[in-house]
């Protein structure tokens, strides 16, 4: 099932407006435990990694992350504006992007990450490369989470009249 979404979620790429010499390339992803296997634990941090390689020089950008479920429902939008002095600080239009996360605590399902860059040039041009969808298996296990999509760990305790706080159930 995996594989037949990965293919499907290719087959929908925005293709960028430039050559194929340009725009993003290939996003990577790795977590402390482990280097780019696409498949974490909904406890894992996560760093996202591309190489965004642009036609010519941007006054202004903007890097966004985003993370959508399997219905399509937005879920992490992050973005970082880029400065005229970072982008002029880029060596021959290259910046390697690098986003690190905590855990998400994302319930077990798959999930689909990508980046967009979105930049002004000297000319108010505006022009946007979006990477490559990529498919994130989650997995870990989350009793009774409905249809939620989040499955963070919760500390459970219990106190009856007169007694200590207990701990009754985590996970």
């Amino acid at each position: 099932v995996t594989d037949a979404i990965a293919k499907y979620t290719e087959s929908l790429q925005d293709e960028n407006p430039m050559n194929s010499r340009c725009g993003w390339q290939r996003l990577e992803m790795s977590t402390p435990g482990g280097e780019g296997d696409w498949i974490v634990q909904t406890r894992d941090a996560i760093t996202y990694r591309s190489t965004l390689v642009l036609p010519e020089e941007f006054v202004h950008g903007a890097v966004i992350l985003l993370i959508h479920d399997s219905t399509g429902m937005l879920l992490v939008h992050q973005r970082t504006e880029l400065d005229r002095k970072a982008m002029t600080r880029a060596n021959a239009q290259t910046l390697t992007i690098s986003a690190a996360m905590p855990p998400l605590w994302l319930a077990p399902s798959l999930y689909t990450v990508h980046l967009k860059f979105l930049g002004r040039t000297e000319g108010d041009v505006d022009t946007k490369y979006v990477s490559e969808r990529r498919i994130l298996d989650v997995r870990g296990w989350s009793k009774d989470r409905a249809n939620a999509s989040l499955a963070p760990t919760c500390e459970w305790t219990m106190q009856t009249a007169g007694s200590r706080s207990e701990a009754v159930a985590s996970w």
